[in-house]
């Protein structure tokens, strides 16, 4: 039977498998994923993610537990600005790539194909999801467990179900993309989709930065 104080620890993984799934994870990897259709390559971006997410929160709670920095509700929302900025960067390559792409120049299926982003993008990407939302959220709650090692746990258990519910949506997404890649109209409007709605959610993130403090 789990102590009271333990309890909450065993729900971080949940919580983070449903972590990988909010809307601006979903529009940072959307964009990372564009152009990719193995099943390896895209779990190795959602991967990726989630440890540079891990890393990122890991860090905000040894910070915060041994400076003993104290984190305020109303701060937790700046931390969204650079997660905004970045949806915007993503997005705009996205469909910037799209525009600037032919018909011609769209492989045929079945032929190899050069990988479309670095793998350290996902890495940064995921890094900089850790310190804004439910990331910081969980960096001000491990540092309110009366013992280090269980915050910490907490975190770790976080991180990783974080990291596999992420690896498991990219793998999942093979299959759509593989399939779209065969129709390069559908391919390009997918692209500008995925890039339109990484814009969206980089607004809305302003805008509620904006009503937070007007």
């Amino acid at each position: 039977m789990l102590s009271q104080s333990w309890l909450p620890v065993v729900l971080g993984f949940v919580m983070g498998m449903r972590h990988a799934f909010e809307p601006d994870h979903l529009a940072a990897v959307g964009a990372l994923s564009v152009g990719e259709s193995k099943v390896r390559r895209l779990t190795q971006l959602g991967g990726l993610w989630g440890a540079g997410h891990l890393s990122t929160v890991t860090l905000g709670v040894i910070i915060v537990t041994t400076l003993r920095v104290n984190l305020r509700m109303q701060h937790l929302l700046w931390f969204e600005l650079p997660v905004a900025f970045m949806l915007l960067t993503l997005s705009g390559i996205t469909i910037a790539g799209t525009l600037g792409k032919r018909v011609s120049q769209t492989p045929a299926p079945g032929t190899a194909s050069r990988p479309v982003r670095p793998l350290w993008w996902s890495y940064v990407a995921g890094m900089v999801h850790g310190v804004a939302g439910t990331g910081a959220l969980v960096i001000l709650v491990a540092g309110t467990f009366p013992d280090v090692t269980i915050g910490y746990v907490y975190v770790l258990l976080f991180g990783t179900g974080a990291m596999l519910g992420m690896a498991l949506l990219t793998s999942v997404l093979a299959f759509p993309l593989r399939v779209v890649r065969c129709w390069p109209a559908a391919s390009r409007g997918l692209t500008a989709v995925t890039g339109l709605y990484g814009i969206m959610v980089a607004f809305t993130i302003f805008a509620q930065i904006t009503r937070s403090h007007a």
